[in-house]
C-alpha cells in the first residue's frame, strides 16, 4: 500500500501511524504539486487531490522527481516547533484581545495605555 498527503500544520502524526502499519508513505510539499498556470491561483483542495493522486500514481509506477517529498523531523524536533507556534499563537490571542479592549473603550472615548497594574488604571478612568 502506498499513500501520501501534503504537508501542513497537523504535524507528522499520520505519516508515523502509516509508517507504524506498513504503509509506504511520502509527505508532499505543497508547492511542488503542479497547478495549471492558466487558471490564477486555482489550488483549491479538489485539484489538490486530483493531482495528488495523478502524482501517487506516476511516482509508484517509478517515476523519479514528481515531487518534493518533506523530511520528517523526530518526534522531539516537531515537539518543540508546536512550543514555538503555540507562541506565536497565544501572543496574537493577546494583541487581538487587548485591541478590543481598547476599540470598546475607545468607543466611550476613554484612552489607556492597558500596561502594568491594568486594574488600578481601571478604577481611576472616568467616563
Amino acid at each position: 500500500m502506498v499513500s501520501c498527503y501534503e504537508a501542513g500544520r497537523d504535524g507528522f502524526w499520520l505519516h508515523r501511524f502509516f509508517v507504524s502499519q506498513g504503509v509506504e508513505n511520502a509527505v508532499v510539499d505543497s508547492a511542488s504539486i503542479e497547478v495549471n498556470r492558466r487558471y490564477r491561483r486555482a489550488k483549491t483542495d479538489r485539484l489538490d487531490v486530483h493531482k495528488l493522486l495523478t502524482m501517487l500514481l506516476r511516482h509508484a509506477a517509478g517515476e523519479k522527481k514528481v515531487w518534493s517529498v518533506v523530511r520528517v523531523p523526530s518526534v522531539v524536533d516537531e515537539d518543540r516547533r508546536q512550543l514555538h507556534r503555540e507562541l506565536l499563537t497565544t501572543k496574537r490571542d493577546r494583541a487581538r484581545v487587548i485591541n478590543r479592549i481598547k476599540g470598546l473603550l475607545a468607543g466611550y472615548g476613554i484612552r489607556m495605555a492597558l500596561q502594568g497594574d491594568v486594574e488600578t488604571q481601571i478604577e481611576e478612568v472616568r467616563q
